[in-house]
């Protein structure tokens, strides 16, 4: 399983990363993700919406804990 926070889906618990890759013991369930488009020689970046806060972060700063059930 790729643990990183760009495979994160909704309904996922990940935890929150520093810049520097160290854990911060903060997690959160995914509620939303946004991909951007990509546009060319420009860096693209998925952010994540989580539980409890009012704003999304980078999915490069949250590692995925666990996954949610699928169907």
């Amino acid at each position: 399983m790729n643990n990183h926070g760009d495979y994160a889906k909704i309904g996922d618990l990940v935890e929150i990363i520093s810049a520097q890759g160290a854990p911060t013991g903060v997690k959160r369930l995914v509620l939303g993700v946004v991909e951007p488009t990509p546009w060319p020689d420009m860096p693209s970046f998925s952010y994540l919406y989580l539980e409890g806060e009012d704003y999304k972060i980078r999915a490069a700063y949250a590692r995925i804990i666990s996954r949610a059930r699928r169907k």
